[in-house]
């Protein structure tokens, strides 16, 4: 709510939508016959397109979080006139595999070359269970009640430091829980998108340098497990390829070929103390963030906490 209401003074309109088959959003059964990356990219894509035509929205700031940054990607892909700007925040699937799996070693975040044997089956046998809808939700499904809801209280009070009110985090863990034992759906996609460790099928590193939106911003938490590499990664690529077609431009008609063929201009941002969870952890940071990608840097007070930009 922090966020919604933050946010609402300086746009017209706030909406928080749960991903079709997420959250409190429809729940259609996800049996696509067609297993392909990009069947199950339309399943979500289209379902936003239907939304923004029912509410008469022809532009908008587009922002999407973690699985939803990835498909606001897929959205600009299809449907980029509708979009004055996207935002990514945290978004997952941005780098290679390779590229992620060794960056993640080197941080302490991913598996170690020398990982003892039993660690080493336990991660194998993971990796099989994903490729056959295992996800953390099926879990929680099958835990008695109790259990379930101390395995999210425990989670939010280990992570989530910043939600410190005893209110708050029982609304979270109830919001959690309940979301989480509601009849799988969205969460059936995952492994159509990802594969194990969140990594994805179809990079959004080689993806959003085609888009045809004039700027992205890349938000990341300074703890965050989606690393901000990723973000300066596609910034870089963006930047040489917009250096190198305005160098090639000679006249009138090649410039107008020029402006179709640009590469968004990116943004990276990095949000101080928090985590992936970069709206909850770092609330105020956060919606400076949404506010300077979506309206600029002037309309946001001195006073207000604001993210890192990051060169």
């Amino acid at each position: 709510y922090r966020n919604i209401i933050g946010l609402s003074h300086y746009f017209p309109s706030v909406y928080s939508l749960d991903l079709m088959g997420w959250g409190l959003s429809s729940r259609p059964n996800f049996d696509l016959v067609d297993t392909s990356v990009e069947a199950a990219e339309r399943f979500f894509i289209d379902s936003l397109e239907e939304w923004r035509k029912a509410n008469n929205i022809d532009k908008m700031v587009l922002g999407g979080h973690s699985m939803g940054g990835y498909l606001s990607v897929a959205y600009c892909e299809k449907y980029p006139q509708h979009v004055d700007h996207l935002i990514l925040l945290s978004p997952v699937g941005v780098s290679h595999k390779e590229v992620e799996e060794e960056d993640r070693i080197k941080r302490g975040v991913g598996p170690a070359p020398n990982v003892p044997f039993v660690w080493w089956a336990a991660r194998t046998a993971l990796l099989e269970l994903w490729e056959w809808d295992f996800t953390p939700s099926l879990v929680l499904r099958i835990l008695p009640e109790e259990n379930g809801r101390d395995l999210i209280s425990n989670y939010i009070q280990r992570r989530l430091e910043a939600i410190a009110c005893p209110e708050e985090q029982a609304a979270l863990t109830e919001y959690l829980y309940l979301n989480s034992i509601l009849p799988a759906s969205g969460e059936n996609s995952l492994n159509r998108i990802l594969l194990p460790g969140a990594l994805a099928r179809n990079p959004t590193v080689d993806r959003i340098p085609k888009l045809k939106v004039q700027t992205v911003t890349m938000v990341y938490g300074d703890k965050d497990w989606m690393n901000v590499s990723g973000g300066l990664e596609v910034k870089r690529i963006c930047a040489e390829q917009n250096s190198a077609l305005k160098s090639s431009v000679v006249n009138k008609a090649e410039h107008a070929e020029q402006v179709e063929e640009r590469s968004p201009d990116i943004n990276v941002h990095l949000i101080r103390n928090s985590g992936h969870l970069i709206m909850l952890e770092n609330w105020e940071e956060f919606n400076s963030s949404v506010i300077i990608a979506g309206k600029g840097e002037q309309v946001v007070s001195p006073k207000m906490p604001q993210p890192i930009i990051l060169a």
